[in-house]
């Protein structure tokens, strides 16, 4: 697929209006920033406390996108009515303050800004982004570090929005109140969890690259850019459609959610290699259980007869068949998934209808389901069920990261996950869920010569200690974690037994947590 005209100001990402921290090293940082711009004049002293607050919020999330990639610009408007007082902006950013405090981030040199304009016949906003003069100043005068950097405890989590995708306004309930809190408790144990990637410098700005430009393998093979990985995103919220609370609610914001699948296996979690488990058909699943029937078929995607790659396409189109309104829709947007390339039909199948109307035909009996707009009620049950896995989980501390049906632990943990998944599937459903395991490095490992991971063991490890050359093929995993080390005190260091990994230094003691 071709790839369209991009700017360098394409590279750029929504300003988060909640990025906060309670470190000395950063109040001091805006302090002197604060101090900066009243040299400059112009500055109303009465209202040092919000503009000060403003300068923390801009500053730390301008470091942010820099840590995650140096050519990201941050997009932030400048319409006075644009940033409103309301659930969704806790802090209460507004718009014209905020500018001004660009612009005299500007006059300091700390920023390159680029106001809104057009380009490709398409509108932009305008965009920001950290000179080195500020992120010299940030990290190396007053030792600021991106772990030191969080999301802002008030900062909403339950967003629901209506049919256009525009976040709204909404009165809270006892529901929404206890799927706030529950969220709460899991994002407290997240902000003290280690997650990172396991890979080589090389391996890793290979991703980088593929993240930001959308290139995969060459100059010709392009996917939509996904943007950088930023290894602070480890807070979770729910996202509800349609403005009602029935429809959707899975939970996002993790930075594991938007790397390629095939990059999930290098995930670490406290310094452990993971493992990945998901639910077999999920949403037929779903679809099945609504009717009170159990599934018929040990392979529901399997249509005798058909081609090699069929049950790829029935996997990967069913989730349009369910999400769109009508049949025509549906189709239409099967068909443009082929013409970009994100869908190939097998080989000696010509038209979609091949596989569609055998695939109905087959399952005759959830046909009403299809081509209904079935999916967004479907996306409810099945964040009920992570909810319910990982709260059930992170009352024994253990970390659980989502992926919609699918969750990652620390491989210790892989029995308590599918313990916790068949445990929340059968409340929600009444059924019994079937459980496949993804790909992992332990289970590649169980497959290669024990001489050959003895003689890996060893160049990784000498006398328990890392060797150099790991050090330097490892440098930003290595320096992740020694960073990780000093600024939370916490090696993270974990004591396995038959029921929980355990650090009472980081976690204390686990609360019991009611999530009837």
């Amino acid at each position: 697929m071709a790839a369209r005209t991009r700017s360098e100001y394409d590279n750029s990402r929504p300003f988060d209006v909640h990025k906060w921290s309670d470190y000395p090293e950063v109040d001091k940082a805006v302090d002197h920033i604060y101090g900066e711009i009243v040299a400059l004049g112009n500055i109303q002293r009465q209202n040092q406390p919000k503009t000060k607050k403003y300068i923390k919020v801009l500053t730390l999330d301008l470091y942010v996108a820099h840590v995650a990639d140096s050519t990201q610009y941050i997009g932030y408007p400048r319409n006075h009515n644009e940033l409103k007082n309301n659930r969704y902006n806790a802090l209460f950013i507004k718009t014209d303050l905020l500018a001004k405090i660009i612009d005299w981030f500007i006059a300091l040199g700390y920023v390159t800004n680029k106001l809104g304009h057009y380009f490709d016949a398409s509108k932009r906003q305008s965009r920001v982004r950290a000179t080195d003069k500020l992120i010299s100043l940030i990290k190396d005068e007053f030792r600021v570090s991106p772990l030191m950097i969080r999301q802002h405890e008030d900062m909403e989590t339950i967003c629901l929005r209506d049919d256009q995708k525009k976040k709204i306004e909404y009165d809270d309930t006892p529901e929404t109140n206890l799927m706030r809190k529950k969220l709460q408790y899991i994002n407290d144990l997240l902000d003290k969890t280690l997650i990172n990637l396991y890979l080589p410098d090389a391996e890793l700005n290979k991703l980088m690259h593929r993240m930001i430009t959308g290139k995969v393998e060459s100059d010709i093979e392009h996917e939509e850019p996904r943007g950088a990985i930023d290894f602070n995103r480890r807070h979770l919220y729910r996202v509800f459609n349609n403005s009602s609370f029935e429809q959707g609610g899975r939970f996002y914001g993790g930075w594991w959610q938007g790397i390629p699948r095939e990059y999930r296996k290098y995930i670490k979690i406290n310094h452990m290699l993971t493992v990945e488990a998901d639910f077999s058909g999920m949403h037929i699943n779903l679809l099945y259980a609504q009717k009170g029937l159990e599934m018929p078929f040990d392979f529901p995607y399997h249509l005798d007869g058909m081609p090699e790659g069929t049950k790829e396409v029935v996997k990967r189109s069913l989730l349009t068949i369910i999400n769109a309104k009508d049949r025509a829709s549906a189709l239409k947007s099967i068909r443009q998934q082929i013409r970009e390339g994100k869908l190939t039909l097998p080989e000696g199948i010509t038209k979609i209808e091949e596989i569609i109307l055998p695939f109905e035909e087959k399952h005759e009996a959830i046909k009403e389901f299809f081509f209904s707009g079935q999916g967004v009620y479907l996306q409810k049950l099945d964040s009920m069920i992570a909810e319910e896995i990982m709260m059930f989980l992170a009352q024994k501390g253990i970390p659980a990261l989502p992926l919609h049906d699918s969750f990652l632990v620390s491989h210790p943990q892989e029995r308590a996950l599918k313990h916790a998944m068949q445990q929340a599937y059968t409340k929600v459903t009444g059924r019994i869920a079937k459980i496949d395991n993804k790909t992992s490095l332990i289970g590649e490992n169980r497959k290669r010569p024990e001489a050959e991971l003895r003689q890996e063991q060893d160049w990784k490890v000498q006398s328990l200690t890392l060797s150099e050359e790991f050090k330097r093929q490892y440098r930003k995993y290595y320096e992740n974690c020694q960073e990780w080390k000093e600024v939370t005190g916490n090696p993270n260091s974990f004591t396995y037994n038959r029921q929980r990994l355990f650090n009472k230094e980081v976690y204390g003691e686990i609360p019991i947590f009611s999530i009837h």
